[in-house]
């Protein structure tokens, strides 16, 4: 075997290991108001991830409804009760709060190491020793690696839950509210009902006028301002009679 073919198959290896296993993923279910979650998300924050550089940190806040889903799904998979902090590495591990103390982080440790291979092992202890010697130096020259394996889930990459709030109060155990029943359709107007209001209390009710068509005056308008005509045209003429007469009257008892 030649120089360029070891260096082939070494690379080959390299490259085929690294596919073997790309990191630990780990998910920390957090509420904002939760004083342990604080001190769990700081020491990964802070420690865990300085100290592994294969470790991949995902954040999820439980409050958002978009989360609930998942948190509720995460708890009922690791068969924990659903306190926070809760924090599942691998999508196996499952870790139920947090102390704080070196108790809790060394099961926060154990539970990454549990899935790294014997190289990874090695860097991590090399890192460790270097972050030992000179802490403040070594997050100094290591913060943005360590960051960039922190990431916060967005609510919004989620999409809303037209049922959001029905599965908060399912999951308190508050029943469903029962559905209304519809309302029922209203009836047409009964142009006939006040009629036999008054019909009922006693009052006699004069017949109804009969549609048009059927007997029914359609000019009486017009004939009522005959009428009217008329009876101005006799007073006018009445007038008129009254005045000839008192001339007359005048007339002759000038003669006399």
């Amino acid at each position: 075997m030649n120089r360029k073919t070891k260096f082939f198959t070494a690379f080959l290896f390299l490259v085929c290991a690294g596919a073997a296993h790309a990191g630990v993923d780990m998910v920390i279910y957090y509420s904002s108001s939760c004083p342990y979650c604080k001190h769990a998300r700081d020491f990964v924050q802070n420690t865990l991830v300085y100290e592994y550089p294969m470790l991949n940190v995902t954040e999820i806040e439980v409050n958002p409804p978009e989360h609930r889903a998942l948190f509720a799904a995460a708890a009922e998979k690791c068969k924990l009760s659903g306190g926070v902090p809760m924090t599942v590495v691998n999508g196996t591990t499952c870790i139920n709060g947090y102390g704080p103390d070196e108790e809790s982080n060394k099961e926060f440790r154990d539970a990454v190491d549990g899935f790294l291979t014997p190289e990874e092992k090695a860097i991590v202890a090399k890192t460790r020793a270097e972050m030992a010697a000179d802490p403040e130096k070594f997050r100094t020259m290591e913060m943005a690696r360590a960051l960039a394996q922190i990431k916060e889930r967005d609510p919004a990459a989620i999409p809303a839950d037209p049922n959001a709030g029905m599965n908060i109060l399912a999951d308190m155990g508050v029943p469903p509210p029962e559905p209304k029943p519809a309302p029922a359709p209203v009836p047409p107007a009964d142009p006939n009902a006040g009629a036999r209001v008054l019909a009922e209390m006693g009052v006699q009710v004069p017949p109804a006028a009969p549609a048009n068509g059927s007997g029914s005056d359609e000019n009486l308008g017009g004939r009522m301002i005959a009428w009217g005509v008329l009876a101005l045209a006799a007073v006018v003429a009445a007038g008129f009679a009254f005045v000839k007469f008192a001339r007359g009257k005048n007339k002759r008892n000038k003669k006399r």
